[in-house]
């Protein structure tokens, strides 16, 4: 089983939707990664339910 899956997020800065790669051996996740086109910190919540589904939800680094 690969561990590593990729999804699209939409930047809560400038709007741009970009791919990242997500490691689904966690339960849950919280980071921050830049977006590639306006630089900007985006903190990434991601959370894995019951089934397997990875819920991502991207923020302002300062919300």
């Amino acid at each position: 089983m690969n561990v590593l899956d990729t999804c699209s997020i939409q930047c809560p800065y400038c709007g741009e939707i970009q791919t990242l790669l997500v490691d689904r051996s966690q339960e849950s996740q919280s980071y921050v990664e830049d977006c590639e086109a306006c630089c900007q910190p985006i903190l990434l919540n991601i959370l894995r339910g019951a089934d397997g589904y990875m819920s991502i939800i991207p923020h302002q680094e300062n919300e």
